[in-house]
């Protein structure tokens, strides 16, 4: 949440549940009105309140397109009501908050949202402080996820709020980027040497044949959800090297 002297922009929503607590909260940082509530992506625990949000409000919820067409395709209640393609940015009580679309990654509709004169960005879930998870459904790309970062690295930031986690370093960012990029290569190695994703069926072994302890995501909070799009991470790295 971003405070001003003419009302408060908001980011995300938590799950349908929680949003009704998370504008009590609100209320206990600043009794100003809300003005623009930013989704991240699409998903429930993020996005899910936005209905709540604009019955208890009156606001319209700004996302990306593909933001609001994954509400839509998912039957989901609170569609973004203003989208935007690549860029957009609100103004309010002489604050200005940007949003950036850079490519898919977690989903196909990852926002940034950045806080210019804090030099700082909230990620959504492109960000974390665990192991990347790639919503194959919801259009992400385990191979686009590295483009996007690139570009997130070429915003002036240093501070990273996470959709999940503490928040992080631009350092940190630069890091996460390149442990992706080792996890990527493993496995088109792997595939190049015949493994099948037969044998990527458990957990256990997608952490052997991955080496994931030596990234650190072997037992993080979303290695779990990641092994569960396992079979779209293993056909995207095929289809990257004609296999």
């Amino acid at each position: 949440m971003r405070v001003t002297p003419e009302g408060l922009i908001l980011v995300d929503d938590k799950f349908p549940e929680q949003a009704a607590e998370v504008l009590k909260q609100v209320k206990v940082v600043s009794p100003l009105p809300v003005k623009y509530m930013l989704n991240s992506h699409h998903h429930s625990d993020h996005a899910g309140g936005n209905a709540t949000v604009r019955r208890t409000l009156g606001i319209d919820i700004i996302g990306h397109q593909n933001i609001r067409e994954n509400f839509l395709r998912l039957k989901q209640p609170g569609e973004p009501s203003i989208t935007f393609t690549d860029r957009a940015a609100v103004y309010l009580g002489g604050v200005e908050v940007q949003a950036y679309w850079f490519g898919r990654g977690h989903t196909n509709g990852d926002t940034i949202i950045y806080f210019p004169d804090l030099k700082t960005i909230h990620a959504g879930d492109l960000i974390i402080d665990a192991m990347p998870v790639i919503d194959y459904p919801g259009g992400g790309s385990a191979l686009e996820f590295i483009p996007t970062i690139d570009k997130i690295l070429t915003l002036d930031f240093d501070t990273v709020i996470l959709g999940h986690g503490r928040t992080l370093r631009k350092d940190d960012v630069r890091a996460y980027r390149e442990r992706f990029q080792v996890m990527n290569d493993r496995m088109r190695e792997l595939i190049r040497q015949g493994v099948k994703k037969d044998d990527l069926k458990t957990l256990d072994q997608a952490r052997a044949r991955l080496k994931l302890a030596e990234l650190g995501w072997d037992n993080s909070v979303s290695t779990t959800t990641w092994f569960s799009g396992i079979a779209g991470y293993y056909d995207e790295l095929a289809a990257s090297i004609g296999r």
